[in-house]
């Protein structure tokens, strides 16, 4: 029976999924020269530059930033396959932001989009190669407990913003949706 990395490495093989198996992206790296990868991506994600994040997913070259690249592909292409397999951290992350989302009609929860956050923030140091940031699911955590109008939602953000989070973070934080 394989382990969990031998079934990610297989999963997360050179072989991009459908959407990039065309050629589409081009082959120079998009890693921004004054950036590392995940800033890179970042970058790239606010933009909504799909052709530049197609190529970082291309060019990673660890499963952390594969892992990363398909989760933030995913919002922007709406492209399944980036979440085919995903680690719990993943499934974590993207099921607390469509509870989040969603109307309650449909199934959204906001109470039950904080409790996936807030066990993201404890799995988290046992998946340190899924490169998902504490900041990351700190930031939705505290999302989650504003739209609730909970009283600890306000020092939450205060202290994030304190901890100078990347600028993606810092403009959610200062200009939620």
């Amino acid at each position: 029976m394989p382990t969990l990395l031998e079934l990610l490495l297989t999963m997360l093989s050179p072989t991009p999924p459908a959407c990039c198996a065309d050629g589409d992206a081009p082959a120079p790296p998009a890693v921004l020269s004054f950036a590392t990868y995940s800033d890179s991506l970042a970058t790239f994600y606010g933009s909504r530059d799909v052709t530049a994040m197609k190529r970082l997913y291309q060019d990673a070259a660890t499963v952390e930033q594969r892992l990363l690249a398909r989760y933030r592909l995913f919002p922007i292409t709406q492209d399944g396959t980036y979440l085919d397999d995903l680690p719990a951290p993943y499934v974590l992350l993207v099921d607390g932001q469509a509870l989040l989302y969603k109307p309650s009609i449909f199934g959204g929860d906001v109470n039950a989009a904080l409790v996936r956050f807030r066990h993201l923030r404890r799995v988290l140091p046992q998946h340190p190669h899924t490169g998902i940031p504490r900041v990351e699911a700190d930031v939705w955590a505290w999302y989650a407990m504003h739209k609730l109008g909970h009283d600890a939602a306000d020092g939450l953000r205060e202290q994030l913003l304190a901890e100078q989070p990347p600028v993606l973070f810092r403009q959610f934080l200062t200009d939620p949706p």
